[in-house]
């Protein structure tokens, strides 16, 4: 008799977003730390959790919040160190939560010892490790790609030292890392076997889609130019990449997962769902826009509905046009408001949303994840 096959553990489990700064803070310094994390963890498990999602807690200048990432394999002093994680990941484990870790691959600080490097000299070897182009000269990009959290600013900074522009899909601060440079692609797999190797058992990956770019870097039309042009990034390249993360993930034991940030129009995601992104060779689940109503979503759950999060997109699973084709809901994230974790007479007065063990039971009725970001105190 052939033994039964078992689902992975994230296809029915509820993932909680932590955003370290704010969740508990253990020591008075006034910042969330892992140490508070992992002191509460009994909470976390009392509401009946499966894993917890680790925001940012690499060293960084916080110009976005630890996104902007300085040393891949260090802990920001402000959150621990290592061995802090090494007991959060330990004790989340020993209550059977699983622990991700938020992957930064498109990105890195302009601290970073790499980008340092790449900005000292033209002739530097880790100068093709970021995106470098002449343009017009100091005035004139190379296209007309806007970054994000940039009030219609442009995606391109003029560096003086080397009379070139580099490229940043959000914040100066943040260069784009150049995915089609092998030694970049074997340094991020090196960081991923970092904290697998430390016993992460995934990631949720920033901006997945934006780590592949056209080589031709051609203007955005209207209406794409007018936004950000990680709204709209998307190219062939990408999928590779990401196959090979995945592939990178498969050579662990014990169900490692990816979750992937693809937050494009939701005609692009959806796109995304009927191609490998989300098939047995790349990512395992997506990870975008927040859903806003959580009446609404509790509701799509109730009648067996899937559930993209966005607004336009709970009206086009209603219809059934993509029924089940959605492999996970966030509820929130870091981007957009948080869910309380209190009972609802404890719930602030500003909060306004179910509590989360009311969302955690309503996910258990069918087969996906929530990505939840809760603030603890």
């Amino acid at each position: 008799m052939s033994e039964p096959v078992t689902s992975p553990w994230w296809r029915s489990a509820v993932i909680y977003q932590v955003y370290p700064r704010s969740f508990a803070d253990s020591d008075g310094d006034g910042v969330g730390d892992l140490e508070g994390v992992r002191r509460h963890l009994d909470h976390l498990a009392w509401l009946g959790i499966d894993a917890i999602w680790l925001s940012p807690f690499y060293r960084s200048p916080m110009a976005d919040f630890g996104y902007d990432v300085a040393d891949f394999r260090e802990v920001d002093p402000l959150f621990g160190d290592l061995a802090a994680f090494d007991r959060l990941v330990g004790d989340a484990h020993a209550l059977g939560i699983r622990v991700l870790v938020d992957l930064v691959p498109n990105h890195t600080s302009d601290q970073h010892p790499w980008f340092v490097a790449s900005r000292s000299s033209r002739e530097d070897p880790k100068r093709s490790w970021y995106v470098w182009r002449d343009g017009g000269g100091p005035a004139v990009p190379p296209n007309n790609w806007r970054g994000a959290f940039i009030d219609g600013g442009r995606a391109w900074t003029w560096d003086d030292t080397t009379a070139q522009w580099y490229l940043h899909q959000f914040l100066p601060q943040q260069p784009d890392l150049n995915w089609d440079n092998p030694e970049v692609v074997d340094a991020m797999h090196d960081v991923m076997r970092f904290w697998l190797d430390r016993g992460a058992d995934g990631f949720r990956i920033d901006v997945v889609h934006c780590i592949g770019r056209d080589p031709a870097f051609p203007d955005d039309e209207p209406p794409w130019s007018e936004v950000p042009h990680c709204a709209s990034n998307e190219h062939p390249s990408t999928h590779e990449h990401v196959r090979a993360m995945r592939r990178l993930a498969d050579g662990y034991e014990g169900d490692r997962v990816l979750i992937g940030e693809t937050a494009l129009p939701v005609a692009g995601v959806m796109f995304y769902f009927q191609t490998p992104y989300y098939g047995r060779d790349e990512l395992y689940l997506d990870a975008t826009e927040r859903a806003k109503v959580i009446d609404r979503l509790l509701a799509c759950i109730r009648e067996g509905l899937p559930v993209l999060n966005s607004r336009a997109g709970l009206l086009a699973l209603r219809s059934g046009k993509w029924a089940r084709r959605t492999p996970a809901a966030v509820v929130a994230d870091v981007d957009g408001e948080s869910v309380c974790c209190r009972a609802p007479d404890e719930c602030c007065e500003d909060c306004g949303y179910a509590a989360c063990t009311e969302i955690v039971e309503a996910f258990r009725l069918r087969p996906s994840a929530v990505l939840a970001m809760g603030r603890y105190w």
